[in-house]
């Protein structure tokens, strides 16, 4: 291949990367995929977390190894060319692979803990009917069916446990209605929650159990304004 200029060869260098990248990286990280005992029916589901990894080094690299091969050789043969060359390319097409691998984990085994916990609280007999959750001062205020506060007595037992530790609201909350397993379960002011996976944690776990009330000014408990807002369930 004859070039005129430098920047001939890297703007070719440049649009053939993206091509090599476009049309065969997929095929590259497969294999790669299948060396780490990766099923073929879980591959989609884990390339489209590889695919939201940061693309720009991928190409910057295969430009970098086109351009010093172009450079002392006459003749580019694209499948050889990618099945000989590239090594840095496709050491960091393993590196990301590994990271979207990590993500696939991370789901997988959040995903089953969900599933142990929902069954935790299906076995469990109810000892509750109904509880209210509140987030107030950074800390969850809990109420009985009647309004009366019972954040005290639901998780002395888990604070008790932990009292070596640093408390974690969020972690004593779950903890607390996985044991007491009420029927049914009013989250307050749920915009208010700062832990949104806590949000999505309890949904997943009680399902149609959990409720939404209209928002609450927290400054004192007006349980008044409490019950008016049960008539406004999301």
């Amino acid at each position: 291949m004859i070039f005129e200029q430098k920047s001939d060869v890297e703007s070719f260098s440049s649009e053939l990367a993206k091509y090599i990248k476009e049309h065969y990286e997929k095929n590259i990280v497969y294999k790669i995929f299948e060396d780490y005992g990766l099923k073929y029916s879980q591959f989609n589901k884990a390339y489209d977390m590889f695919a939201k990894l940061p693309q720009d080094k991928r190409i910057d690299l295969i430009k970098e190894d086109l351009i010093a091969y172009i450079e002392r050789e006459d003749f580019l043969n694209i499948e050889g060319f990618i099945l000989f060359r590239l090594q840095m390319y496709k050491k960091e097409l393993e590196y990301s692979v590994e990271k979207s691998l990590d993500g696939i984990i991370a789901e997988n085994e959040y995903n089953e803990f969900i599933e142990l916990l929902k069954f935790f609280v299906d076995m469990q007999e109810s000892s509750i009917p109904l509880i209210h959750i509140i987030y107030s001062e950074k800390k969850y205020i809990l109420l009985d069916k009647n309004y009366n506060e019972i954040t005290d007595e639901c998780i002395d037992d888990f604070k008790n446990e932990m009292r070596y530790g640093i408390i974690n609201y969020d972690d004593l909350l779950l903890s607390t209605l996985i044991s007491l397993s009420p029927k049914s379960i009013i989250i307050h002011n749920k915009d208010n929650l700062p832990n949104k996976q806590l949000l999505s944690t309890l949904e997943k776990v009680f399902d149609n159990k959990i409720k939404y009330s209209g928002d609450i000014s927290l400054k004192n408990i007006n349980l008044s304004q409490i019950k008016s807002n049960l008539y406004n369930l999301d």
